[in-house]
Order: C-alpha cells, then sequence, then structure tokens
C-alpha cells in the first residue's frame, strides 16, 4: 500500500499562529518557518525535531494542536497525528524494554501509512529514562530505516524542563523596562539544551542531543496579565458570548480570579490561560447562559521549578446554591496519622528487611539477547531493581513514621575506606608536637611572608607561559620569571638569596602543562605534583575577573600524616589575614588522593543564608607522585614518600592522603 499523500496548508497555519496565540512572539518566528520549511522541501535530510518549553498553560499544546489541524482535515483526532502522554503511555519505569520496542512499533505502522504523519510527546520530562533512545534511527539522516522513509514526519517534544529558566530570563527583561519582544531565541536555547540533557527526564544523557537531532529548544514565555485578557476575549467570542467581552468588570473578575508572580510585582500568570474552564452560572433565569470562569484544580505540574503552587480559587455565584452543589477551596490536606498495629507493624518491617535482598538477575536471564548486549542489559536490570527496592523502602518508612527503622549510612569508597595507622585524631600531642617544630612552623607563628617564585621548563611553550601567568594571579605576593638554560639547584640557591619562600617549576609534555615541582624553601621539602584536568579561565562558561585581595584559603579531606605535610605545604603559599571584603576563596579538596583546585568569589544573597559563587579560575587536578626532604636533589636527595602504583595501589579502597 501507497503511503497516502497530504497537502499542508501554510496560509491558515500563519493566520492560526498569528491570530490564537498570545504573547509568544519567539514561537511565531520559528515554529512557522520552521514548518513551512520542512513540509516544502522536495528532499529534506532528516525529520523535523521540535522540542518546546515552558510552564504549564503557556500555549505548548495549543501550538501543537494548531500544527496537527493545518496538516490533516481531522487534526489531532487523525489516524495519522500520535499523541503520547508519559504519565498514561508508560507509567511503568520497570517496564523500558517493552516500552521500547512498543514505540517503535506504533511509529513504524503510523509513517508506513502516511510519510507526513506528526508525534506529539506530552510531559516529555516525564518519561522513563532512555525511551527515547529507541527512536533515534527514526530521527536520524537515514533516507530509510526498516525499509520507510520518516524524513517527512514531525516530532514535537513538549516538556516544562527550563520553565524557571524562561521565568526567569523574561522577568529580568520586564523589570529592565525593556519590551519581551527583544528577547531572541540564542538567550534561551543553550539553557534549554543543558537542562533538558543534564536534568532528570526523557532527554537526560539523550543521543537525540549529544547527536544534535533536536533542531529547535523553543521557549514558551510566561503570560503576562494582557496576554491572559486576549485568551479570554478569544474564549468568550469563540463561545458565541461577544458581548461578554466588552464587559470591563466581568472580564476584570476573571483575570484577579487568577494567581500571578512574582510576589511583588505579579507580573505573569502562574497556569497561563490552561485553567480557564466554562461553567455555568444560576444567577436568574434570564441569565441562564451565563459563562463564568473558574480555576481548575491545580496540578502541581508547571511549579517544578520553584515557584509556589497556586491556591484553588473558585468564582461564585452572588445568590446561595444547594449545599450539595457548592464546591468547597481545599487549601492544604490535612494527613491523619493512623496508628499501626503489632501485627502490622511486623509485617511492615519484614517487608522493610526483604526489600534489602540482592537482585538475583544474572546473564543467562538476557540469553535472547546478543553476547555484546548482556552485559549492559544485566546493568541495567540491576538497576532498576535497586531503584524499585528503594522506592519500596521509602514507601514502607512513610507508612511507619516514627517506628521506621534508622537509615543505614550509604556504603561509598570513602566510608569503606581501609585502615590506615597514620590517620590522625583531631587532638594528637604527638602530631601536634613535630607540626610546631616542622619546617612549616615558622609560618604558621607569622614569622614569615610567604613569597613565591613561578618558573616554568627551559624553551617552554604558550600554552605553559599561560598557566603560570594564571598561577601568578591566583597566589599573592608572587614573582614570574622566564627559565633558560639553567639548573633547578642553581635557580633554588638564587631564590634563597632573594627571601623566597617557595618556588614552583611548571613542566610541560607535548606543549601543554603536565607537571608542577614544589619546593619550600629554605629547608624544603619538595613535592612533585602531576596536573590533570586543567581548565584555563577563558575556557569557563562563567567567569569572573581575579583581584589582589589576600584570599581565604580552604583545605579539605587532609586526614593522614601525609597528607597533613601536604596541606600544610600548600597552605605556605598564601598570605595571612584574608582580606574578607574581596570575598575570594582558594580550595584545595582532597578525593581518593586527587588534590582538585579551585578559585572562586564568593556573594551572599539578601537573606544571608546562602551564597553564590562565580569561578575566577584557572581550575585543575593534582596527584601527589612523590616527597623528598630537603630542597630539590634528583640525585642524592632523600624521598620519604613515593607512588609506586602497581606496589601501593592494590585495593580501590586505599588512600595515602
Amino acid at each position: 500500500m501507497s503511503p497516502i499523500r497530504v497537502l499542508p496548508r501554510t496560509r491558515p497555519l500563519d493566520a492560526d499562529i498569528a491570530n490564537l496565540l498570545y504573547g509568544q512572539h519567539l514561537v511565531k518566528d520559528v515554529v512557522v518557518n520552521s514548518i513551512k520549511a520542512h513540509w516544502f522541501n522536495e528532499s529534506p535530510r532528516k525529520p523535523l525535531v521540535l522540542s518546546f518549553h515552558g510552564y504549564t498553560g503557556s500555549g505548548k499544546n495549543y501550538v501543537a494542536e494548531i500544527i496537527a489541524n493545518n496538516t490533516f482535515k481531522q487534526g489531532l483526532r487523525s489516524n495519522f497525528v500520535q499523541h503520547i502522554v508519559a504519565t498514561n503511555d508508560f507509567p511503568d519505569k520497570s517496564k523500558i524494554e517493552d516500552y521500547q520496542m512498543e514505540l517503535r512499533n506504533r511509529i513504524l505502522t503510523t509513517v508506513q501509512k502516511c510519510h507526513r504523519s506528526i508525534f506529539i510527546f506530552d510531559e516529555t520530562d516525564k518519561l522513563p529514562e532512555q525511551l527515547l533512545g529507541a527512536i533515534k534511527p527514526f530521527l536520524d539522516y537515514y533516507s530509510s530505516v526498516s525499509g520507510v522513509d520518516f524524513r517527512r514526519s514531525i516530532f514535537i517534544l513538549l516538556s516544562n524542563k527550563g520553565g524557571g529558566k524562561i521565568a526567569e530570563i523574561t522577568l529580568k527583561q520586564y523589570e529592565n523596562g525593556y519590551p519581551r519582544e527583544q528577547l531572541r531565541l540564542e538567550s534561551f536555547e543553550r539553557d534549554l539544551m543543558n537542562f533538558s540533557f543534564n536534568e532528570k527526564g526523557g532527554l537526560q544523557m539523550s543521543e537525540l542531543i549529544s547527536n544534535h537531532l533536536i533542531d529547535h529548544f523553543i521557549p514558551f514565555l510566561p503570560l503576562q496579565r494582557e496576554h491572559v485578557k486576549s485568551c479570554v476575549g478569544a474564549y468568550l467570542r469563540k463561545r458565541g458570548r461577544c458581548d461578554l467581552v466588552s464587559d470591563v468588570e466581568f472580564v476584570e473578575r476573571v483575570l484577579n480570579s487568577l494567581q500571578y508572580f512574582p510576589e511583588s510585582s505579579k507580573a505573569f500568570s502562574s497556569s497561563g490561560c490552561k485553567r480557564m474552564a466554562p461553567k455555568k452560572s444560576k444567577k436568574s433565569k434570564q441569565e441562564d447562559s451565563m459563562i463564568d470562569f473558574v480555576e481548575e484544580e491545580v496540578s502541581g505540574d508547571g511549579d517544578e521549578e520553584g515557584f509556589e503552587e497556586a491556591e484553588d480559587i473558585v468564582v461564585d455565584s452572588e445568590e446561595d446554591e444547594p449545599p450539595k452543589k457548592k464546591k468547597k477551596v481545599i487549601k492544604k490536606e490535612v494527613k491523619q496519622e493512623l496508628e499501626l498495629t503489632d501485627e502490622k507493624l511486623q509485617e511492615l518491617l519484614e517487608k522493610y528487611e526483604a526489600s534489602k535482598s540482592t537482585a538475583t538477575k544474572t546473564k543467562d536471564d538476557f540469553k535472547h539477547l546478543p553476547k555484546s548486549q548482556r552485559g549492559k542489559a544485566l546493568k541495567r536490570a540491576l538497576r532498576k531493581d535497586k531503584r524499585a527496592r528503594q522506592e519500596e523502602r521509602t514507601k514502607i518508612r512513610d507508612e511507619l513514621g516514627e517506628s521506621a527503622p534508622q537509615k543505614e549510612v550509604p556504603k561509598t569508597i570513602e566510608s569503606m575506606r581501609e585502615y590506615d595507622a597514620t590517620m590522625v585524631d583531631e587532638q594528637d600531642d604527638e602530631v601536634e608536637h613535630d607540626e610546631a617544630n616542622d619546617e612549616f612552623a615558622p609560618y604558621f607563628n607569622r614569622e614569615t611572608t610567604p613569597k613565591v617564585m613561578i618558573t616554568m621548563t627551559p624553551k617552554a611553550k604558550i600554552t605553559t607561559f599561560k598557566f603560570c601567568f594564571e598561577l601568578q594571579k591566583c597566589i599573592p605576593n608572587s614573582e614570574m620569571f622566564t627559565r633558560k638554560n639553567v639548573l633547578l639547584k642553581t635557580i633554588i640557591e638564587q631564590a634563597k638569596e632573594r627571601e623566597f619562600t617557595d618556588l614552583l617549576v611548571v613542566h610541560e609534555d607535548r606543549k601543554k602543562p603536565n607537571g608542577i615541582i614544589f619546593c619550600h624553601l629554605p629547608e624544603g621539602p619538595t613535592a612533585y605534583f602531576k596536573i590533570n584536568s586543567l581548565t584555563f579561565t577563558q575556557d569557563l562558561k562563567k567567569f569572573g575577573e581575579s583581584t589582589a585581595h589576600f584570599p581565604e584559603v580552604i583545605l579539605n579531606n587532609f586526614n593522614t600524616r601525609l597528607g597533613h605535610n601536604i596541606a600544610r605545604m600548600l597552605a605556605c603559599l598564601f598570605p595571612h589575614d584574608p582580606k574578607f571584603t574581596g570575598r575570594r576563596v582558594v580550595t584545595f579538596h582532597n578525593q581518593r588522593d586527587y588534590i582538585f583546585f579551585r578559585h572562586h568569589r564568593y556573594e551572599f544573597k539578601k537573606e544571608g543564608t546562602k551564597a553564590a559563587l562565580l569561578e575566577l579560575g584557572p581550575r585543575f587536578t593534582l596527584r601527589l607522585k612523590w616527597l623528598q626532604k630537603g630542597t630539590f636533589d634528583a640525585k642524592w636527595g632523600e624521598f620519604e614518600w613515593v607512588l609506586k602504583r602497581h606496589e601501593m595501589e592494590t585495593s580501590r579502597r586505599r588512600f595515602f592522603l
């Protein structure tokens, strides 16, 4: 059977989008142009994939319906328009493999009959993860899949993800006094892509995003009061009540019944136009057909991004109605605590313990799959089983209330760390005595002021120079010197003569910094660190400019004697008495013997309880390779500690810092 031929109607689409959609100039521009270009392209390279984002009531479903109505005569009721709702069609996330097969067959069967088929995925943010990965071949740049050409089809994804960011940008534009029509798609598209890819939902870590198969991420802006007013007028005209459009008092009463945010300016409607529903009002016999507007029950799915849910409001008629027909406004649900019997309590506790049992699935359960896929399938099954058991335990704990057993400490590599005899207690007299007399004691006794020399290997490349400049910006009282063919021992003696307290020598490999020698002067010790994951300031997504204020220094998770020595060594780079007015902070965070370096400026919020961070850069990771007593001496130096990977790293739970 040959596929059905469809001739889309572009002029009604232009008119419908322009006349029936309010406050969405970005949608009008992008959707109309992309749909028309796709319709009239005789040989498109791939299907058109649009992702709509915004709060509930902003018009996502409405625009999808307009597109369907202008493609097929029966619109959403057409057999070639598949409206897929996540919570209805795919409610059980444990049946992901069955859902993937069902979805593939559903799409394949529809497109076989009509190449212009439309697929609308509602509540994409609630779809099971990896479900949309099953249809990736249908959206890719293939001329046919399983003998079917998908390139003329349209896929529309509807999601609430990013609604908070859209509202934030729109509100900022409103508060600055600029018209919302000046906002451009570029202000939203990258953020919406990141929200969809990184946050939990149907597109999390999806190949549709990483392979750039989604053509446009389209924001639906929150609606202002005048846009909702236009919605009310359009609805009244559609119901044949044009006389009420000019009734200012009636329209204002409808608008005042809605909720707006933020509380200070009440600029935007919390529910857009979605919760406007018709209701007969019995004001009098003569006004039997009067239409009143009420808000529907708040579902809460549009408030996920952080705005408070609006309370249900009902506009009742002036005359009293029979009690059985009056609607009550419920502001809060009162949960009644039920007393558990001993038998019920024992049953729940046994069920709770049973849910802790490990999964019994093995590779033999996946013999129907190719060998190369069995391992991944087993991991997926074990993850799902673990998640299901966790959810079951959470429900049981809610039922048990105060009788619930105490939560177990999560088992991580850090919490299961192997015992190390060199771990330092908070009150260890021996450690305190040793640290009071070591090479760093003059610094901590405030007898010296840090003065740091920064240099590099001979004939260093531009990237190494750049890294040295970045270090100089981070470390106060530091000076950078270009090193020629001078021995390191000679440099150390020259640094002592000039009263430098520390020396940093940056090494490079393949024109990139790969290591750093840190020598504490005048008596040592000397350490060598491997540099990994180096990111310069300019390569950060958002960064600020460093100031000359002395920074605060955070040394975190250095727990052994060796870790204490390294932490004290790093602290000696920075002066005492940080200038808190600069709000600069330098962090050395040790995790599994990797030392993460970060440089930030913080700013307290108005409430004073939270702080925002702005990274100043650079960003890199250090791994200690060896520690030597005294200053650098490659031939006769005495090493305190050397990392021998094959001998020392015998367990993933063994750490040295």
